[in-house]
């Protein structure tokens, strides 16, 4: 793994089009990406959205991430600099008052100080996209609400975004190209639906 500055990731970003010269969004970007059926809202810690089980949620999680990975292998992805794209840090700022989260969030902080990477910081980790452990961590840490770490690829000029509600945006400068590979995955998956908005955050 290799620490990737906030500087260079921004750089990056801009010369694909997908952020500003301040690392923000660009109007002009679109996302696609997949939801789960069950609306899991936080994960299976709270009361919100679908009030499934601890291991309904993993079964869920090892869907998506089976998924993704398909997705990685069709694009020829060979590598991703995990970092928080447009949000401030890595961390949600409430993930603190939940004990709940310890789990995972000590496994972020384990993964941010192998890094060099502070717990406020905007920059990143380059990782292989065959971590598994650590692709598996970021999809985690955004479906339970903890963390907002996302998976940007400059190979492929995406940026991967899992959130809280179990979903997963994939922001592009070429949305039919990225619609067209999700829905060439997606039929052996009748748990996920596609998604798509066209422009701005």
């Amino acid at each position: 793994m290799e620490k990737i500055s906030f500087t260079e990731i921004k750089k990056m970003l801009r010369a694909g089009g997908i952020a500003l010269a301040d690392g923000d969004v660009a109007e002009s970007v679109s996302y696609v990406g997949v939801s789960h059926a069950h609306g899991w809202d936080h994960g299976y810690e709270t009361y919100y959205g679908y009030n499934g089980s601890r291991r309904e949620f993993y079964s869920d999680l090892f869907t998506v991430e089976r998924f993704l990975n398909e997705y990685i292998g069709k694009c020829g992805i060979s590598s991703f600099i995990v970092f928080p794209f447009y949000h401030g840090a890595p961390f949600v700022h409430n993930y603190r008052y939940c004990r709940y989260y310890d789990d995972i969030v000590s496994e972020i902080r384990d993964f941010l100080r192998e890094n060099g990477l502070s717990h406020g910081t905007r920059s990143g980790a380059k990782i292989s996209s065959g971590d598994v452990k650590a692709v598996s961590m970021v999809l985690e840490g955004a479906f339970r609400g903890a963390s907002q770490l996302c998976l940007f690829s400059y190979e492929r000029n995406v940026v991967i975004e899992p959130d809280h509600h179990f979903q997963v945006s994939i922001w592009t400068t070429d949305p039919e190209r990225e619609k067209e590979t999700l829905k060439s995955i997606i039929s052996g998956y009748p748990e996920l639906s596609l998604y798509y908005k066209n422009a701005g955050r």
